[in-house]
């Protein structure tokens, strides 16, 4: 408990109990002043992460603690949305890693979990660089790697012939094409649509080419989020609860925005988070002026 005591006021007195994030080198004065091991630092932090649970409907508190490869650490919670569709659900995981592509974070290292990971999860964390090396870190259980826990697991290998990563992909040069209005009078401004179309461009879609971003503009600030697929598809973060996670890390109200933009590639096969996002906006209060943009690649 001693350690435990110190860890958590080290944070404190390092004004870091509110942060989603701890850079590498505050974390490792945390693990050398408390002569603990980054690992047990994680495990230890926990009760932060889990305390910023939002869960109307499931009422069961989840956290996430991520190691990244820079050695900076990411916080993650579960957070529920009443009034829509329960797979707009946010995993405690699923932020945790969405927290490190905020953050551009290149891999993960480890993850501390309050509870076993779900099967949601676990296929989810298969798109990380060096996925089967995570270790896995659940207090009341043995020390797993992301291996142990989905042995046999679908991944990108078996879509792609040279798969890429979630965290370290290249981003895809893309252009806008077309712009139409959703809601409001007008098309959004030049600006808005901007953001919205560098979020597409880092977003990370290697199987069906979906690429999409967006853009909520609230006050000065611009919060954006990119589309992070998964081989398995379900699994997928689309942009909108990307830009919520990125929402919550900066303790911005959605509610106040001022405009929406939303760009996307859809590539042959049809595939769209248009329905999704405005669904969820509407449910997380949002009824700003939106912009729906169309994208191609550059070069064509």
């Amino acid at each position: 408990m001693a350690t435990s005591r110190s860890v958590l006021g080290l944070v404190e007195q390092m004004g870091l109990s509110t942060s989603w994030r701890i850079a590498a080198s505050e974390f490792e004065a945390i693990c050398s002043m408390s002569s603990t091991s980054p690992i047990a630092a994680l495990q230890t932090l926990l009760p932060l992460a889990q305390s910023r649970s939002v869960m109307p409907i499931s009422r069961f508190r989840v956290g996430a603690v991520a190691l990244g490869r820079s050695g900076s650490v990411y916080f993650g919670a579960n957070i529920e949305i009443p009034h829509v569709a329960i797979n707009q659900c946010i995993h405690a995981e699923q932020f945790a890693i969405a927290n490190a592509f905020l953050a551009r974070e290149k891999g993960i290292e480890a993850i501390a979990i309050t509870a076993m990971p779900c099967g949601h999860c676990r296929q989810f964390l298969c798109e990380l660089p060096d996925a089967k090396s995570i270790t896995v870190h659940v207090s009341e259980y043995e020390v797993f790697t992301l291996n142990d826990l989905l042995p046999h697991n679908f991944g990108p290998g078996d879509l792609l012939s040279n798969p890429t990563d979630m965290l370290s992909h290249a981003n895809t040069p893309l252009k806008v094409t077309r712009s139409e209005v959703v809601r409001g009078k007008e098309v959004v401004s030049d600006e808005t649509i901007l953001y919205a179309a560098i979020a597409a461009e880092r977003s990370y879609s290697p199987f069906t080419s979906s690429h999409a971003g967006i853009a909520i503009k609230v006050g000065e600030k611009y919060i954006t989020g990119s589309y992070l697929e998964n081989s398995a598809f379900n699994p997928a973060l689309p942009a909108a609860q990307v830009a919520y996670i990125n929402a919550l890390l900066q303790g911005i109200s959605l509610v106040a925005a001022d405009e929406v933009a939303y760009t996307e590639h859809t590539n042959t096969n049809g595939v769209s988070h248009l329905d999704s996002t405005q669904s969820l906006l509407t449910a997380l209060g949002v009824h700003a002026p939106f912009t729906f943009s169309h994208m191609s690649y550059r070069n064509t």
